[in-house]
């Protein structure tokens, strides 16, 4: 994680005064970690130690943009340490202006149910010119309809303006989850924020409108792109844990196609990423219906259930067992096989970089 600030600021430094400014390392500037580094985290036990070193990297201010650049809302299992984490950022977030703009903050205190906070920012914020009608507003019980209702009218009035991060914290305010979710999605291109706020609204991994913005717009995304990595992760949260497996190694078409997922082109990486079967080996084992999605690669079960929710039941007497020793054959066969492909085709593999969290 050190290492892609690292790398970042020295892609924005000029490398001579005859540069003018301009960086020739300018390409090389990341938005994000991959998604490979974010599984890998998720899937880590030393989550605490990660998130120090992410904190660190930073220099101890946390803000939405690092969040999402070091996919904290992706890896990060614990609902209450996201939720912790949510109110760092909505303090530096608040602070990073000079101004100490309430506006800035809203949102991700309304996530975590601090109106009155907010209020008491708006007292402090003399020089914003909708100070008067915001601490009138904010006045109100939102537990009463009434108030909530009007919350809603706002949000819509914001989105008109194109406020867009506001209006989803005035859905949030008006008990509207689902609506904030989705401008965070369509308006903000931002599916990370649509996930950490059901997260901690919903206060679970399971909640309703989090399951559906993996259903409906991670896995698109993940088809889209040809993403393994991160259509894994979702298939990990919506318990497809057989699934989850499954993709690592298998042609995407032909799950999106099983599944009926709607995306017009399915994107295929020109590189066989030989640390899909590594995770592929750590994964196989870790449940049982993981174990049962390794033995549907290798032909031998039938066809995995079409709906994306449900644990798969297997009662057979020693079945656990045969799936696990069918998944060590074929972890080996596909791993190798993945290797020695590219090795062929002389195709660059990206190395997975430990330095990216230390």
């Amino acid at each position: 994680m050190r290492s892609f600030y690292i790398l970042n600021r020295r892609a924005s430094t000029p490398s001579s005064p005859e540069s003018k400014g301009a960086s020739p390392l300018k390409s090389v500037r990341r938005e994000r970690i991959r998604y490979r580094d974010m599984i890998w985290a998720f899937h880590s036990e030393s989550q605490d130690l990660l998130l120090n070193t992410s904190t660190a990297a930073c220099n101890g201010r946390l803000g939405w943009s690092d969040a999402r650049a070091l996919g904290v809302p992706i890896w990060l299992n614990s609902v209450e340490t996201l939720k912790t984490q949510l109110e760092v950022i909505a303090r530096n977030e608040y602070m990073a202006g000079d101004n100490r703009d309430p506006t800035a903050c809203s949102l991700y205190y309304f996530a975590l149910g601090k109106v009155k906070l907010v209020h008491g920012l708006w007292r402090q914020a003399a020089w914003h010119q909708e100070q008067a009608v915001m601490l009138k507003f904010l006045a109100n019980d939102f537990s009463d309809a009434r108030w909530r209702t009007a919350a809603l009218k706002n949000a819509f009035a914001l989105l008109s303006k194109r406020r867009f991060e506001y209006a989803a914290a005035f859905f949030l305010l008006g008990n509207s989850l689902k609506d904030a979710v989705n401008v965070c999605i369509k308006q903000l291109d931002d599916f990370q924020l649509a996930v950490a706020l059901a997260r901690v609204v919903e206060q679970s991994n399971e909640g309703p409108v989090l399951l559906d913005i993996l259903s409906n717009t991670v896995l698109p995304i993940a088809f889209k792109n040809g993403n393994r990595w991160l259509g894994s992760w979702a298939f990990w949260l919506l318990h497809r844990r057989d699934l989850a497996v499954r993709i690592l190694l298998t042609p995407l078409r032909d799950i999106a196609t099983f599944l009926n997922i709607q995306v017009a082109d399915i994107g295929e990486p020109h590189y066989d990423d030989p640390s899909l079967a590594l995770l592929f080996s750590q994964l196989r084992s870790k449940t049982l219906q993981a174990a049962k999605g390794t033995s549907e690669i290798s032909g031998r079960t039938t066809s995995p259930e079409r709906s994306l929710t449900g644990v798969t039941k297997i009662k057979e007497e020693g079945e656990e067992e045969r799936l696990q020793n069918e998944g060590d054959f074929f972890a080996r066969k596909v791993g190798i096989g993945n290797l020695m492909k590219s090795a062929k085709q002389d195709v660059k593999v990206p190395e997975f970089d430990m330095n990216s969290f230390f």
